[in-house]
């Protein structure tokens, strides 16, 4: 299908929807304006579905039911969705948007056909990779394993996005890519430093699929590569680890500095931490992080070792991850606080603490640090403060209901944002954070809130909102 025809159809059908469900939104009542309807004490609470105008919810646009993470470019929001059960489109497959922040109106949209089977590429998952921005040009790795650099440059001047190039992890490199829809299917935002973007391949076994693909370990496929964000040219890759890995690989690389060494530190699929040199991909250390007694995975049994799905955090010489497994297990994960300074006279990092809760769980969600504090949400639904210098717990609360499966809290104008299967939350920024608001959609939350100045950005199945916070 020409890219025109493909954009017109959905531009027709995302535009036509958005005014069928902004139109489906009622006026407020008298309690329910900003400010009103309050409950449980100082704690505000808003009915988003029932009784929602102007003063509250600026816009909603109908997306699909599966949404990745959400980025912010100069007025426009691009974050994946899904194309299966389309009637109009009656496309298959999923798509980088690109939604215009002021109106909700669809701008571009960049299709991707799905891979045939659902071991490497899950129907009806969209895509989970967070574009990341360099300058106007931005990199998110595909449904289809790809690595795409997207020109933004000409969407203020009412122009779409085009693409300069794709590397096909797949086809290229023989990368066995691993999907899994219950950890929530999370794939790498690529990190672009200097003029490379460095990124993991998603490279995994056969766990599970083993009738059809017999061989547990698919080709010696790289697990971390480097490329050209100019040309798209591969400059190095590594296959650490490959007979190590316990299913697939979903985390983010990170760039550490440390006395004027810099290193990108990347999440391995076999619970290791590995730092590696940006120039060459050399391996300069590695740091197993699942405690002693954790077992391997084999073809046919989930083994006890878990492994990273979140991007980790990094503060000053510090860095702090988690490591999870997916939710058909209760295997209690644990947040890793590491020193980084020893890496910069040639040493192994090293654990300063480690924060394990049956209560907490697990998370799936990054970790954010402020003034001293760790911030985390868990899946079960559990908000955490963790003195960032020692790992004691400062608190630890319900937020009302399950997390959204791959959402991360986020802390802006003072405040932190988390999202439950079917609200927002606001709470007090402090070492026990005190419940502000509440906002109820009545529908699944997908992924994280994304706030800009004095808007939050929250996709629920079915419709992108767009909040006014003032």
């Amino acid at each position: 299908m020409p890219r025109f025809s493909l954009v017109l159809i959905i531009c027709l059908q995302f535009t036509c929807e958005m005014l069928i469900a902004q139109d489906s939104i009622a006026a407020p009542t008298d309690g329910d304006a900003f400010g009103g309807n309050a409950s449980d004490g100082a704690v505000e609470v808003f009915n988003l579905e029932e009784s929602s105008g102007p003063k509250l919810v600026n816009w909603t646009a109908k997306i699909g039911y599966s949404t990745g993470p959400m980025t912010y470019y100069k007025n426009f929001l691009l974050f994946g969705g899904n194309m299966e059960g389309n009637d109009r489109s009656g496309l298959s497959g999923t798509a980088m948007l690109c939604v215009d922040a002021r109106t909700g109106l669809l701008v571009d949209s960049q299709f991707h056909s799905r891979l045939p089977h659902r071991a490497n590429d899950m129907p009806g998952q969209a895509i989970k990779s967070r574009l990341s921005i360099d300058g106007d040009r931005g990199f998110y790795v595909s449904n289809r394993g790809e690595l795409v650099a997207l020109e933004l440059s000409q969407l203020n001047h009412g122009r779409g996005m085009s693409t300069p190039w794709a590397f096909d992890m797949v086809s290229e490199l023989g990368v066995f890519k691993r999907d899994a829809p219950d950890i929530g299917n999370p794939t790498c935002s690529p990190l672009i430093y200097g003029d490379n973007v460095y990124c993991l391949t998603g490279h995994g076994t056969t766990f599970g699929y083993r009738n059809r693909f017999p061989a547990r370990f698919p080709p010696n496929a790289p697990s971390f590569i480097a490329v050209d964000k100019n040309s798209g040219q591969l400059i190095w890759k590594t296959e650490v680890p490959h007979e190590g890995l316990l299913l697939g690989q979903w985390g983010s690389p990170v760039l550490v500095s440390v006395e004027g060494s810099n290193q990108i530190v990347f999440p391995g699929g076999d619970g290791v931490l590995y730092g590696v040199d940006p120039k060459n991909g050399k391996i300069a250390w590695s740091l197993p992080c699942n405690p002693p007694g954790r077992t391997n995975w084999t073809p046919y049994r989930r083994g006890t070792k878990c492994f990273f799905d979140a991007k980790p955090t990094v503060h000053d010489e510090m860095l702090f991850v988690s490591l999870c497994q997916d939710v058909e297990t209760q295997i209690v994960g644990q947040i890793l606080a590491i020193d980084l300074k020893p890496i910069a006279k040639g040493k192994m990092p090293k654990v300063i603490w480690t924060y394990e809760n049956e209560q907490f769980g697990q998370t799936s969600g990054e970790l954010s640090y402020h003034d001293g504090r760790l911030y985390g949400v868990s899946r079960s639904g559990k908000l955490i403060v963790l003195d960032a210098k020692n790992g004691k717990e400062l608190s630890l609360q319900s937020i009302g209901g399950q997390a959204s499966l791959l959402g991360s809290l986020q802390i802006a104008n003072g405040q932190i944002f988390v999202c439950s299967d079917d609200e927002l939350i606001r709470y007090s920024l402090a070492d026990t954070p005190k419940c502000c608001a509440r906002y109820h959609f009545r529908r699944t939350v997908e992924n994280s809130p994304l706030i800009v100045g004095k808007e939050v950005f929250v996709t629920t199945r079915g419709l992108l909102w767009s909040i006014n916070l003032e």
